[in-house]
């Protein structure tokens, strides 16, 4: 008994190895990262994310008005972009501002990318 014990263990050890992972391959366990884009931005490609993370209740909204900005339109959101670019240095955590959005995780590096693009771009309505 021991000894079938001692022969079937290692043989269903390696019969495991050999088949327990076949379907495994790299897409599958390592996704390629999907590409952000970050090309021809204007104020409607990022509106989305203020809209999404920032005019919430008790945010940047002319109800609300949270830290003095408005980021509902288009010139709201170049005041917080012009103020010493409080808005990039805000959702990339910079020291010396608060963390946007408030009480909520950081924006996705896609999100903050895109936002940092728009204005180095000028930041354009259109």
């Amino acid at each position: 008994m021991k000894r079938n014990l001692f022969i079937s263990l290692p043989v269903l050890l390696l019969v495991s190895f050999l088949f327990g992972c076949k379907s495994d391959n790299a897409e599958e366990l390592y996704p390629a990262k999907v590409a952000c884009d970050t090309a021809n931005l204007n104020y409607n490609s990022i509106k989305p994310i203020l809209v999404n993370n920032c005019l919430g209740s008790s945010c940047h909204n002319s109800t609300d008005k949270g830290g003095g900005y408005i980021l509902e339109d288009y010139a709201g959101t170049l005041i917080a972009v012009n103020n010493n670019n409080k808005l990039l240095r805000s959702i990339k955590h910079d020291q010396g501002v608060s963390f946007m959005p408030k009480g909520a995780a950081k924006l996705s590096d896609c999100d903050i990318a895109k936002i940092e693009a728009w204005i180095k771009r000028g930041s354009p309505e259109n």
